[in-house]
């Protein structure tokens, strides 16, 4: 029962967090009164005018969910509390960043600084008590679970067809629509690389520049380089549904809960990640779908190694889910690799208790899979004189620290530290060129003629700059990557991009399309502005608008590897690493934050990786209770 202090302390937080989201950080026009503690307040009171219905609704909600105590369900609840504080003041940031790209803002005046504090205090209060939530929807008893019996083999085929052909349906109308489909300038980069407008280089993935570009070919012979492409969206839509039909029958297998099974189906169905990346040509959607399969095979090779090992379907599932997280996307194999390395120590671990045989044909398993990705790439790389990409597609994360430590700091910066960057990068540009949410304009000007031993004096003089402008490197990183964990920014703004890609109008563009045949509009105009304005609607609705926003799912993931390491579920980090080892891709890599599809294969995964959690869970309940 909580106390009258308890709910004293707990109706202040509420406050603080009802009052949170209606902060305007940044400064407010108006007149000032010169004396500090009225200007404080006079700053609040504009940022908060004409909110106090919403906060007071806010301010119930929370209030309520906060007497229910959640919490009692996390365990060690200081380590989320802690985690829930780093989360807001990277939200406090970004609320500075946004604007200009500093942290000016946040103690430009007294005012600033009393409404930091409120948002701080208010948004960690706020991710504290979502996460209390979650911990408690995870330790849910049995009455909440879909009860489905059957083994961990998926042999009954018709639940996967009934949701597979479900699925297709409702996307008919918007795969109908795409025609010949949706590309963005990476996607025509690659066409202009196969056909021979531009060197062909690795800086994208080969296998899948080589893949789309037969499509494309196969389409040309047949009278219209348009259907070659359609047909590849088509190819990609029935992987994309057949991938997701299958993870919803594995969930029903480890007996899912009701309401994460019904918010996977319904995400699977409507949610534009899944829906409009089915139609569009690009990298990021084959890879997705094939991490999240090998998610999937993961997670029945775990649950039981031996039935895993004994199915045909399983060896040809793990085979290609293998191959595609491989030579699909660059940097798949950063994720790849460390996960199977786990798995392998895992069976090797497990071996008296799964069997010489079990151990050896998961091993050939893996062994086969990864030798066979490596030879397809490297043939594919000979056969078309495929030019190696750039060691800088690997340092941009440095680049960027070093680049925004020159905008800041340039006239501190001693001659031989200068010296050691201007022998990889362009040092007298990097001011200019720097952007706080792409490293391309600094990458392009790496010196192609480094040789490792200016390499390696870079690095260790970017190492050692560390220590001297600690805050220009910090910025820099929490600058880029604010987004991971920041949901605040406009949903519908970051898929905008893909559902309205066009070509690049300049003249080489304009020639290729004209001697190809590729058409860039859609086939109906209008059908594609009901779909985009429908789907916008999903962005506006509560709750819906952060299913639909990556840095929910990136929250939800940290949380959970958080939880199933106080539970002692193991296993489940090896589920989950695919995910947080994303995460670190996507810090490292030098991509535009702003665009959520490089989150997708956490997007993806999470709901069967929670299912996992719950599956494990319960299992060990069972276990406890001599069942």
């Amino acid at each position: 029962m909580n106390t009258k202090t308890e709910k004293a302390v707990i109706l202040i937080f509420s406050f603080l967090a009802a009052m949170m989201p209606f902060l305007n950080i940044g400064s407010i026009e108006g007149e000032i009164t010169g004396h500090a503690v009225v200007d404080m307040f006079i700053s609040v009171n504009r940022a908060l005018k004409g909110k106090s219905l919403v906060m007071t609704i806010l301010l119930c909600a929370l209030y309520c969910l906060g007497v229910r105590r959640y919490d009692r369900d996390m365990p060690r609840r200081a380590v989320f509390m802690v985690f829930s504080f780093l989360v807001s003041l990277v939200w406090l940031a970004a609320e500075s960043f946004r604007i200009d790209d500093t942290l000016g803002y946040l103690t430009a005046d007294t005012g600033q600084i009393l409404k930091s504090l409120i948002y701080v205090m208010g948004a960690a209060y706020l991710i504290f008590e979502i996460l209390a939530a979650f911990c408690h929807l995870m330790a849910l008893e049995d009455g909440n679970i879909l009860r489905t019996e059957g083994s961990g083999e998926i042999r009954a085929a018709g639940p996967f067809l009934r949701t597979f052909v479900g699925i297709l349906a409702v996307w008919a109308l918007p795969v109908y629509v795409c025609y010949p489909g949706y590309m963005c300038n990476d996607s025509w980069t690659q066409m202009l690389q196969y056909w021979g407008y531009n060197d062909f280089t690795s800086h994208h993935p080969p296998v899948h520049t080589v893949l789309l570009g037969l499509f494309s070919r196969a389409g040309k012979a047949l009278g219209s380089m348009n259907g070659g492409l359609y047909a590849f969206v088509l190819f990609q839509t029935i992987i994309f549904a057949a991938v997701l039909a299958y993870t919803y029958i594995l969930m029903i297998r480890m007996q899912t809960p009701a309401w994460l099974m019904t918010l996977f189906l319904l995400l699977a169905i409507f949610a534009p990640h899944f829906q409009n990346y089915a139609c569009t040509i690009i990298k990021d959607s084959l890879y997705s779908i094939m991490v999240l399969l090998f998610v999937d095979e993961l997670i029945c090779a775990i649950r039981d190694p031996g039935d895993f090992i004994s199915g045909k379907r399983h060896w040809i599932l793990s085979f290609f889910s293998i191959l595609g997280t491989a030579l699909f996307r660059n940097n798949g194999k950063h994720i790849l690799y460390p996960t199977l390395a786990l798995a392998a120590v895992f069976v090797l671990i497990k071996r008296k208790e799964l069997g010489k045989s079990v151990v050896v044909r998961i091993l050939v398993l893996i062994l086969v899979s990864v030798t066979f990705a490596g030879i397809l790439e490297k043939g594919v790389i000979r056969v078309h004189d495929i030019e190696p990409g750039s060691i800088g597609e690997a340092l941009s994360f440095p680049f960027q620290q070093t680049a925004r430590t020159v905008v800041e700091h340039g006239d501190e910066i001693t001659q031989e530290e200068k010296e050691a960057i201007d022998a990889v990068l362009d040092y007298n540009s990097l001011a200019e060129n720097y952007k706080p949410h792409l490293s391309d304009p600094v990458k392009a000007t790496i010196r192609k003629d480094a040789d490792s031993k200016a390499l390696i004096r870079y690095l260790v003089t970017w190492f050692r700059m560390f220590f001297k402008y600690p805050a220009a490197y910090v910025k820099a990183t929490v600058n880029q990557n604010y987004l991971l964990v920041y949901p605040r920014e406009e949903n519908r703004a970051l898929y905008d991009a893909t559902l309205n890609y066009e070509p690049g109008r300049d003249e080489l563009m304009v020639t290729v399309l004209k001697e190809t045949g590729v058409s860039e509009g859609t086939r109906n105009p209008v059908l594609k502005d009901l779909i985009y304005n429908l789907q916008s609607i999903l962005y506006s609705l509560p709750a819906a608008g952060l299913l639909l926003h990556h840095a929910s799912y990136v929250i939800i993931l940290l949380a959970s590897i958080i939880l199933a390491i106080q539970k002692k579920l193991y296993r489940y980090l090896i589920i989950s690493l695919p995910g947080l080892l994303s995460v670190v891709v996507i810090i490292l890599a030098p991509v535009i934050k702003r665009h959520p599809r490089y989150s997708f294969p956490i997007m993806y995964t999470l709901p069967v990786m929670l299912a996992y959690f719950i599956f494990l869970l319960h299992d060990r309940r069972t276990i406890d209770s001599g069942n």
